[in-house]
């Protein structure tokens, strides 16, 4: 019978094609060697010379991590992070600093408190909360105050 698919050109690949499982865990190093919000394309060319990961794989390894709390999502930079408090089960907000584009995790129970009473008080049922502070971090801020003397 014949085929009615056309034959695919070949493209040469930077490296080997890996499963999902191993994707995320490769994806997981990366983010901790980087230290700064990045993107699946970001992601993707930071390993591209050891392995072949499409962005659909790249972004359900990220879907997973974040689903084990291993990974957060900085909505306002389309960003992805590392986790730094593995296991802390609170709401966690992030300050960004907008000079030097660090992120810093800020976790604890306090941040559940304020959300829920907020939300109870306007009869709201929160279902998902996403706090992300811009301003400037303290090495950045300092600078700023020395350059301004």
């Amino acid at each position: 019978m014949p085929s009615h698919r056309r034959p695919t050109p070949h493209r040469p690949r930077a490296g080997p094609r890996i499963k999902k499982a191993q994707a995320a865990k490769v994806i997981l190093a990366a983010l901790k060697l980087m230290r700064r919000p990045v993107s699946a394309y970001e992601i993707q060319a930071s390993l591209s010379d050891r392995f072949h990961l499409a962005p659909p794989t790249i972004y359900r390894a990220l879907d997973m991590l974040m689903d084990e709390g291993l990974v957060h999502k900085i909505q306002s930079l389309n960003a992805f992070v590392a986790c730094r408090h593995v296991g802390h089960a609170d709401r966690t907000a992030f300050a960004i600093c907008t000079e030097c584009g660090s992120v810093m995790e800020i976790c604890g129970s306090g941040i559940d408190a304020i959300l829920e009473s907020c939300s109870h008080q306007l009869g709201f049922e929160l279902h998902e909360s996403n706090v992300e502070l811009h301003g400037a971090c303290k090495k950045c801020s300092t600078s700023e105050k020395v350059r301004s003397d």
